[in-house]
C-alpha cells in the first residue's frame, strides 16, 4: 500500500495507530522517502486541512491501541476531494462491524492474523481496492515484493471466517460487560470502549459501525498498594503483535521442583 507514494510524496496518518505502521513510517522519514504528517483522528476539522496535498490519507478506526473513532464520511471525502488514496485499516472492526468503502474509501486493509484468522496461528493481510484500477496497481506491488500467501495461509484464513460472525458475536458482549464493570472498578481510572455512552467516540462509531468491537483499553490508577499487590499476584501481560489473541502472553509462574526418591530392592 505505501509503495503506491512516489517518493517525495506526503503522507498524512493518524498519531495512535498499530505500531508497525508507526515504525514503517518513521523509518521511511528519517531516510527522506516520504514527508509524514502525524495528526488526531477525532479532530475532523484538521484532518481535513492536512488532507490538503497528501498522496496518501491513512485512517485507522477503531485505532490501535487507544480506539480513537473517525468520522470516516467527512474524512474519506475530504481525502478524494483533495486527490489522495484514502487508506483504512479496519482490522478492529472486520468488515461485519464496518465498511470503509461504502463510507467513501479507495483502499480498505485487514490483519487476517488478529480476528479473521482467529486462532493465533496465520501471519497475513488482506487488502481490498474500490476501482479495479487501484487493485491492479496493488497486485503488480505485491507480485514485486513476493507478499503472496501460501495455500496454508488461505486455509487458515477461510476456517477462520467461519467462525468470525460467532467469534466477534461472544467477544462484543465480553468486551461490552468487562468495560462497563472496570468503568465503575476503583483500580481502574479510565476505559476506552466506543460502546459505552460516555466514551468520546459513541456517537460517531454508533452512526458508522453496526457493532462496538471486542477490544477495550484501560488505565489503571498509579497507587503504590495496587503496584505491590499486581507485581505480587501476576506480571502484566507483554505486548503481543498477534492481539487479540486466543491465548494470554503472560508467563507462567515455575513450576516447584520434585525430588524423586528411588529405592533399591535386591533382585531376586
Amino acid at each position: 500500500m505505501l509503495d503506491l507514494v512516489p517518493a517525495g510524496g506526503r503522507i498524512v496518518a493518524p498519531k495512535d495507530c498499530y505500531f508497525g505502521v508507526s515504525e514503517l513510517l518513521a523509518d521511511a522519514q528519517q531516510q527522506g522517502r516520504w514527508a509524514i504528517d502525524r495528526v488526531d483522528l477525532t479532530d475532523t476539522a484538521s484532518v481535513q486541512a492536512a488532507a490538503a496535498g497528501a498522496d496518501l490519507l491513512w485512517l485507522e478506526t477503531p485505532s490501535n491501541p487507544l480506539l480513537d473513532i473517525a468520522d470516516l464520511p467527512a474524512l474519506c471525502a475530504a481525502g478524494r476531494h483533495a486527490g489522495a488514496i484514502v487508506g483504512v485499516d479496519n482490522t478492529f472492526a472486520t468488515p461485519l462491524l464496518q465498511q470503509p468503502l461504502a463510507l467513501g474509501a479507495d483502499v480498505v486493509v485487514h490483519s487476517a492474523t488478529k480476528f479473521i484468522g482467529g486462532h493465533s496461528d496465520l501471519l497475513s493481510g488482506i487488502t481490498i481496492a474500490r476501482q479495479e484500477a487501484l487493485a491492479d496497481r496493488l497486485r503488480h506491488r505485491r507480485g514485486l515484493s513476493g507478499a503472496t500467501p501460501g495455500a496454508l495461509e488461505a486455509f487458515l484464513a477461510l476456517r477462520g471466517l467461519r467462525t468470525l460472525a460467532l467469534r466477534l458475536d461472544r467477544g462484543q458482549r465480553n468486551a461490552s460487560e468487562l468495560a462497563r464493570r472496570l468503568e465503575q472498578h476503583p483500580a481502574v481510572s479510565r476505559v476506552r470502549y466506543p460502546g459505552l455512552p460516555g466514551d468520546p467516540g459513541h456517537r460517531t462509531a454508533a452512526a458508522q459501525m453496526t457493532g462496538f468491537g471486542a477490544v477495550l483499553p484501560l488505565q489503571r490508577r498509579a497507587s503504590h498498594r495496587l503496584r505491590h499487590q499486581s507485581g505480587r499476584r501476576r506480571k502484566h501481560h507483554r505486548a503481543a503483535q498477534q492481539a487479540p489473541r486466543t491465548r494470554s502472553r503472560a508467563p507462567r509462574a515455575p513450576a516447584p521442583k520434585r525430588r524423586l526418591r528411588t529405592y533399591r530392592r535386591p533382585l531376586e
